[in-house]
């Protein structure tokens, strides 16, 4: 037995005897469940490490052999990993094979045995390194990629079909979530590393190193990444024995590899200590030709996500310079970025190139530009890199294939180390700038300028690669007054040189009546400016949004109705959630009242509100476009609308709020970096305020207009003498999303709205005009629309989920005039007709989930992008439902589908499914309301839906709401005349009384007497009544009275309507 320690866990190992006591003979391959596919570790030019993992205990071996040469056994060390200690569902055992002896730049066969038997995917093959110091070596890096994500996958694709030796890994080898954010395990490692990268790793060696994500705590500080690789153990020490593989070295061909840990190794002062003694005596005695370190944490990173981590350059960079480090490559910012040859400590000497190649499978983050920066890109990628005596060539190559970046180090070139030459040419010193001001530089060098670094105040403010070297500075993002600005070159040997800082003075003052501050705890001093027409506007704050906000605020006031549009040209994508954009606010506290219309560099365009002082805020989206927008928001009493453009003219309405505002605000520009610790600048031009009795708004309150969708030109609608007209473009209100001008207003619970369509142009045979109830101003949303066309007639469509398909039933052959009528109860939508406004036709009611506060009015497409359709509306009522009665409605027993009640103008609409009301158990809609003790119900059952010949419809009186219920039925049928149905006993059979022939319209009526008497009755008039029959049930003293009806066919629904309705004595 032998004992190996990973992190402080002891797990027992039998290690395979040299001659076991008994091996089955040659087998061929069999169901040996490989956990982990054959990978390659520790290659030298003499020796190699295969290590795989099997849920069988072995005896393990290797077999390997150089072409059809004589054939080498190599038996396996076999540890075995319980399930209890990995978390996985089954144990396995890690089997580690060493193979030595092996010739340099020799290519060897091999394949693993467990049992004495060939494993199904377990052969492969290795190349040794040549002798140390010579010949060509070929790498790849990468880091940050365990997730398992396309990207990743895509990368792994490609490596595997490209030519190199060996592999590193800059760490985070594996998280523990798709999305790159919580730590690896042995589950994830196993999926997102072997399992991905196993078609190379068999044949590739690969010596990762230490990210974040692999080693902490939580993963008692790289457990399952220091059991599963097998690396070089050079870096233990006596006081420090479990620094063993999580720092190493080791050589391949010319080059020296380092491979460091930013992570326990370094965060706990002894253990850095440790690790940079050893670091510096490794650097000191190595005589190899190329010196390549590699590590998690970038020293020198601009990404906007993580960026540098200085206690990392503190501790190493001194050394890499002291002892000529060539190449340091890095990750945890996940992106790509190479750097110049780099120096801090050590003027004249050769610097080193830093590469952060952090872009491995993991979502990537922003990158940024740093005063060493060569190159930089947020995307997926690889480094490949090939080294000789002379020459490291390095590429980057992305999810393409294709190489987007590449740098060349020589060790056969003499050394440049003079610097180039740098002046400012312009503005001339003391010169007044504002605006938009022309910095000129001119550079030179005796090789290659690499770039030119523009600062101001010392800080960078832009990269320029290319002759000339002008940048065109926005002032305004900086305070009025003196500012220094300064040129500095670089070459291609990172020799460096400044122009000397000159001083500006800046002047952008913000015209009046616009002032500016800052709003809430923003972390850093906003700033705002103007010229030109254009405003700059800079501001941090971790957000606009929950109870308090924190932004930069450019306002003046704004009294009474008005509006406020501006174009937000740019805006600085400091996070995905940077918002800037234009804002109505009723003071500058943090938590006021306010709407807001916001673009974003990532998320979506937002309407952004707090109704309330302190208050939650609300959202609602946009599209997903970005700067440059339009945006605009509308006052008109205490409705705020929203809306978005993308040229200024064609408007899409985002969303619209009721919120009680004072009668003066203040309005203007919003800037959040949603950051805290960082400035966010945004440009805006194109900025308007529109006033007082100035501003458009063309309908009477609570009236307001936009359009919704893409249109492709702008609606429009004006109201006079009742009459309101509307404008609308839009291809349709229909499918998935609609295009059309809407006229609307907030409707709170059940009403109904009611509208003539006295035209409508015929720019389209299905251009519409109608009445609309609609859940949100989204071209996606629910709603119903009641419409009317020059061509198609009339139709009631509708859409009964977001971004779901729309639905049509026909309202029949006519055109305008015709009068519309939406009615909402519940969730239930009913359309109408009528041809005088007085006697209404039911054309179909929808079931459709909308919230409580919905938005009706008068809605125009004219069925053509971008040209306008004219409707005008007249006789327009919208009126909320009265009181509700005591009426309640549901389905009773086993209906196949939902039914529904809506009630208008005194006249009821059910709908109900079901198989009967009859035998032992009924299956109806019931509209019901409670009688205690005696009393009636009549109406009149004006029409019914022939579904079945036994469809009913009428008044019943009922005990409970069970299925099997007592009860008494007064009903009408389509063809099986009228009857006295009703059940004496719970879950008894039914009674049947005829009523005589006839069918719907006719008058019912039920009445109680003496508690257990129920009497049913049958007339043409509701005046002259004939008793169909009586019967003795015994019900509760109160019980359900109401409304009826019954498919008879459980696959339909069948409609009815009664009106005349009346119950007494309740």
């Amino acid at each position: 037995m032998i004992f190996r320690l990973f992190c402080g866990l002891v797990l027992v190992a039998t290690l395979a005897p040299s001659h076991p006591a008994s091996v089955s003979a040659e087998g061929t391959a069999q169901a040996i469940e490989l956990v982990r596919h054959p990978y390659l570790q520790q290659v030298t030019s003499t020796s190699a490490v295969v290590v795989w993992a099997t849920i069988d205990a072995g005896p393990a071996e290797v077999r390997y052999r150089v072409g059809s040469g004589t054939q080498t056994t190599v038996w396996a060390t076999s540890t075995f990993f319980s399930a209890s200690t990995t978390g996985l569902t089954d144990g396995f055992y890690q089997h580690e094979a060493t193979l030595q002896g092996l010739k340099a730049s020799t290519t060897y066969t091999y394949e693993v045995r467990v049992g004495g038997m060939t494993v199904t995917g377990g052969s492969g093959s290795l190349s040794t390194a040549p002798p140390a110091g010579t010949g060509t070596t070929r790498f790849i890096a990468f880091g940050d990629s365990g997730t398992g994500s396309t990207e990743q996958r895509s990368l792994a694709t490609l490596m595997r079909a490209d030519t190199f030796d060996l592999s590193l890994h800059t760490g985070d080898v594996v998280y523990g979530n798709a999305g790159g954010t919580s730590d690896g395990s042995r589950h994830t490692l196993n999926a997102w590393f072997f399992g991905i990268y196993r078609d190379w790793l068999r044949s590739k060696p690969m010596f990762p190193s230490l990210g974040n994500h692999d080693s902490r705590q939580s993963t008692s500080h790289g457990a399952a990444y220091l059991s599963a690789f097998v690396l070089p153990t050079n870096g233990a020490s006596a006081s420090y024995p479990d620094h063993a593989e999580r720092y190493y070295s080791f050589d391949y061909g010319p080059v020296h590899f380092v491979a460091l840990d930013t992570e326990r190794a370094l965060q706990e002062p002894a253990r850095r200590s440790e690790q940079l003694a050893w670091l510096a005596a490794d650097l000191a005695s190595t005589t190899q030709p190329w010196k390549v370190v590699y590590f998690h944490r970038s020293p020198y990173s601009a990404g906007l996500h993580h960026g540098s981590d200085l206690a990392v350059r503190q501790a190493f960079a001194p050394l890499f310079e002291q002892h000529g480090v060539h190449l340091v490559l890095s990750a945890h910012d996940h992106l790509y970025e190479r750097s110049l040859p780099w120096r801090e400590t050590l003027p004249g000497h050769r610097g080193v190139t830093y590469i952060v190649t952090g872009g491995g499978g993991a979502p990537v983050y922003p990158a940024g530009m740093a005063e060493w920066t060569a190159f930089s890109a947020s995307t997926h990628h690889y480094v490949r890199a090939a080294a000789d005596a002379c020459t490291l060539s390095i590429e980057a190559v992305g999810l393409s294939g294709k190489v987007f970046d590449s740098g060349r180090l020589s060790l056969c070139e003499p050394l440049d180390v003079s610097p180039p030459s740098v002046a400012l040419v312009a503005p001339a010193a003391g010169a007044q700038v504002s605006g938009t001001a022309t910095v000129s530089v001119e550079a030179s060098d005796d090789v290659a300028v690499s770039k030119v670094g523009l600062y101001v105040d010392g800080v960078l403010v832009s990269t320029m690669l290319n002759t000339p070297y002008t940048y065109t500075w926005n002032t305004a993002t900086v305070n009025d007054g003196d500012h220094t600005i300064e040129a500095r070159a670089y070459d291609t040997a990172g020799n460096r040189a400044s122009s000397g800082a000159r001083t500006v003075r800046v002047s952008n003052s913000l015209p009046s009546p616009w002032e500016t501050r800052d709003v809430g705890a923003v972390g850093l001093v906003g700033r705002a400016g103007a010229s030109d027409g254009t405003f700059t506007v800079a501001g941090a704050g971790d957000d606009i949004w929950n109870a308090a906000d924190a932004f930069r605020f450019v306002h003046r006031p704004l009294s009474g109705d008005g509006q406020i549009i501006a174009r937000v040209r740019t805006v600085d994508n400091v996070h995905p959630w940077t918002k800037a954009g234009v804002m109505m606010r009723e003071t500058v506290g943090a938590g006021s009242r306010h709407v807001s219309m916001f673009v974003t560099p990532e998320k979506v365009l937002a309407f952004q509100r707090r109704t309330s002082t302190g208050g939650p805020s609300a959202h609602t989206p946009g599209s997903s476009a970005t700067a440059p927008s339009f945006v605009k928001l509308v006052r008109s009493g205490n409705t705020f609308t929203a809306s978005v453009s993308t040229n200024g003219t064609a408007w899409t309405v985002v969303g619209s709020e009721t919120i009680s505002m004072a009668g003066t605000i203040a309005v203007g520009l919003a800037v959040t970096s949603h950051d805290t610790r960082a400035l966010a600048t945004a440009t805006f031009d194109n900025v308007a305020v529109t006033t007082g009795g100035d501003a458009p708004v063309g309908l009477p309150s609570p009236w307001t207009n936009g359009d919704i969708g893409r249109v492709g030109a702008a609606g429009a609608a004006r109201a006079a003498g009742g009459t309101i007209t509307v404008e609308g473009a839009g291809a349709d209100v229909w499918g998935t999303a609609d295009a059309f001008h809407y006229v609307y207003q907030p409707l709170t619970g059940n009403g109904e709205i009611v509208a003539r369509v006295g035209s409508v142009q015929n720019v389209d045979q299905w251009t519409k005009a109608g009445v609309m109830m609609r859940e949100t101003l989204s071209a996606g949303s629910r709603h119903a629309f009641m419409l009317v066309s020059p061509g198609k007639g009339l139709a009631f469509q509708r859409r009964t989920s977001t971004n779901g398909t729309s639905i049509h039933t026909t309202g029949g052959t006519g055109t305008a005039p015709a009068w519309v009528k939406l009615v909402r109860a519940g969730n239930t939508f009913s359309a109408y007709k009528s041809a005088n406004g007085t006697s209404w036709t039911l054309v179909d009611s929808s079931t459709i989930s909308m919230g409580t506060t919905i938005l009706v009015g008068l809605a125009v497409s004219s069925h053509k992008e971008g040209v306008l359709a004219s409707a005008a509306f007249d006789a327009i009522r919208v009126e909320a439902a009265a009181a509700a009665l005591a009426w309640a409605s549901q389905d009773i027993g086993a209906v196949g589908q939902s039914g529904s009640t809506v009630e208008s103008a005194g006249t009821f609409t059910v709908k109900g499914s079901g198989s009967d009301v009859w035998g032992t158990a009924d299956g109806f809609h019931y509209t019901y309301r409670q009688l205690a003790g005696d009393g009636e119900i009549v109406a009149r059952a004006a029409t019914i839906e022939n579904t079945d010949q036994w469809a009913k419809a009428g008044v019943m009186m009922r005990e409970t709401l069970g299925a099997g219920s007592r009860h008494a039925f007064a009903l009408v049928s389509p063809s099986k005349g009228l009857a006295f149905q009703r059940r004496l006993t719970t879950g008894g059979e039914s009674v049947h009384t005829s009523g005589g022939a006839g069918t719907a319209p006719r008058w019912v009526r039920l009445v109680r007497s003496g508690s257990t008497t129920f009497s049913a009755y049958v007339s043409s008039n509701g005046t002259s009544w004939t008793l169909v029959g009586s019967e003795t049930i015994s019900m509760g003293s109160t019980i359900h009275v109401g409304l009826a009806v019954t498919s008879h066919n459980n696959s339909r629904v069948c409609a009815a309507t009664f009106d005349q309705v009346t119950v007494s004595g309740s």
